[in-house]
């Protein structure tokens, strides 16, 4: 389980997640209107029977290019180098001699430390940033290093594009299983709170059909990689089971009813503030626990070998 600094870290997990979907969103309208149809993180077999799911696959006419985006990368110089190799190593086998490319997408804020990496690379992979500027509704992409084969994917890989609100409601997920308290604050927000409402038990909380959940889930949470509501259950008990310890809703274990108090819950805003805090304590909580438990398994083994 990841530990956490302080709130602000799972804040900002959750916000590198969040805007990583929205670019995923925001790319794949941008390429699709520029006459190319990706693939959306697809399940690929390499000669060597391996599998892998790079984040965009372009194809135009017979020249493949496999794109990897970063939402972030290393502050080491040696760490980033590393990084890029591993993304030309890792989907090289994936195109075609001649007739396919890799490149590597990152945002735009790290492009100083891709400068400084870029006379290292020995490899011919093709290095692009990205700046996505919420108030203007803003997409720019720049090409550092290297040429595009394929014409269509050169021209929109320097260029500038302008998109519309994409509505936040129904999340497009990658495979990465989102963090806690933003899954808990979706299912939260747009199914266990709209399920309530529909029931007419208003005393003390509402029993609410765990199938019922997961079929709403699904149409909320649609992904490239999450599609079915089976890939889902994983991601809606772990918000369930986090919904259950800081005492929002009773769930017992998968398909059997959970019991739902909204009196809890008093506003999208506050409840995600709520939630990266809660998640925090309870990271920390766990965190001592085992440190605690540590302490306490090295005195007995001492004790132990004393005794002996």
């Amino acid at each position: 389980m990841p530990s956490y600094p302080s709130k602000d870290d799972v804040e900002e997990e959750v916000k590198r997640y969040e805007e990583t979907v929205r670019f995923f969103a925001v790319f794949e309208r941008v390429l699709n209107e520029g006459g190319l149809h990706p693939q959306i993180e697809p399940t690929c077999h390499k000669p060597d029977g391996s599998i892998c799911t790079p984040d965009f696959v372009v194809e135009e006419d017979d020249l493949k290019t496999v794109i990897d985006h970063k939402a972030s990368l290393s502050k080491n110089e040696n760490n980033t180098m590393d990084e890029l190799d591993d993304v030309y190593n890792k989907y090289i086998p994936l195109v075609p001699a001649g007739h396919g490319q890799i490149a590597a997408l990152f945002p735009k804020s790290e492009e100083s430390a891709v400068q400084l990496t870029i006379h290292l690379l020995t490899n011919p992979l093709v290095l692009s940033s990205f700046l996505m500027m919420h108030d203007s509704k803003t997409l720019e992409l720049h090409t550092l290093k290297g040429i595009y084969l394929s014409p269509n994917l050169a021209r929109i890989m320097s260029d500038r594009f302008r998109y519309e609100f994409l509505e936040f409601a129904k999340y497009k997920l990658i495979r990465m299983k989102p963090p806690v308290p933003l899954a808990a604050d979706i299912i939260w927000s747009y199914v266990l709170l709209p399920l309530y409402g529909a029931s007419d038990q208003f005393d003390d909380g509402a029993t609410i059909d765990y199938q019922d959940i997961l079929t709403e889930t699904s149409t909320q949470m649609r992904g490239y990689g999450t599609d079915s509501e089976e890939s889902l259950r994983g991601v809606v008990n772990d918000a369930l089971r986090f919904l259950d310890k800081i005492g929002w809703v009773e769930f017992r274990k998968q398909d059997e009813p959970v019991k739902v108090y909204a009196r809890k819950g008093k506003g999208k805003g506050q409840v995600r503030t709520q939630f990266c805090e809660k998640w925090f304590e309870l990271k920390a909580n766990v965190s001592v626990t085992t440190r605690t438990e540590q302490k306490d398994n090295t005195r007995q083994t001492s004790l132990e070998q004393d005794n002996g």
